[in-house]
């Protein structure tokens, strides 16, 4: 998420070697989890990234990693926002955004104590929400929404996904999902190309992932 640079977890982790001959980087109380172009992602920034709802975990996976694989992205994602500068995002959209992670919270007490455990403040957390409408708008400007799909092939994802179309028991009929599987092929389709971005965002870059409890295969895109 940029929050350190990578200058200042080499030099903690000297000093800690300093005090405790034998300790890796890698376990340091800040444990660093990948280093992308120089920015390092620590395990501080995935908690708070899930902690503020940055993220999503599919079910049955690593969640540490699930995380990192997205921070990652994220970090990739945001050197080609910098390098090409899509407009500035609305103030009313940064702020329904706030408005929705302080919403995960029971009270605002609740609310600022997670900041003070994260380290945040609210103008770092409202420069991540900026960055990440930034990166959102970037897609939307690279990856547009695709030719629409024809009517053999949303009748073909409708005969192969009959259980996404069924409730309580009955199959509902075509014409009534129409609009859905549309959206559904749309999204797909744009997923896809939208990883193969990203897989190709990873071979250019600089990037080391030091985490090691998990696979470090990328998270397909959110």
């Amino acid at each position: 998420m940029r929050i350190r640079r990578v200058a200042i977890v080499v030099l903690a982790a000297v000093m800690a070697a300093a005090v405790q001959p034998g300790l890796r980087a890698d376990e340091i109380i800040d444990r660093v989890l990948a280093v992308v172009s120089g920015e390092v992602i620590t395990l501080s920034d995935a908690r708070a990234a899930r902690t503020f709802g940055l993220v999503t975990l599919p079910p049955g996976v690593d969640a540490i990693n699930a995380v990192l694989q997205q921070l990652i992205d994220r970090d990739l994602m945001l050197g080609e926002v910098e390098h090409y500068a899509p407009p500035e995002p609305d103030p009313k959209a940064i702020d329904r955004d706030l408005a929705a992670i302080r919403a995960r919270f029971p009270s605002q007490a609740a609310y600022e104590q997670a900041l003070l455990v994260a380290g945040f403040d609210q103008a770092h957390l409202r420069a991540v929400v900026r960055d990440n409408l930034r990166i959102q708008a970037y897609l939307d400007q690279r990856f547009p929404t695709p030719p629409a799909p024809s009517d053999e092939e949303v009748a073909q994802y409708y005969q192969t996904h009959a259980a996404a179309f069924t409730r309580n028991g009955v199959r509902l009929p075509l014409a009534q999902v129409h609009d859905e599987i549309v959206a559904r092929l749309d999204a797909e389709r744009r997923n896809a190309l939208i990883a193969e971005w990203l897989a190709g965002l990873r071979v250019r870059g600089n990037l080391r992932i030091l985490y090691l409890g998990g696979s470090s295969a990328p998270a397909p895109p959110r």
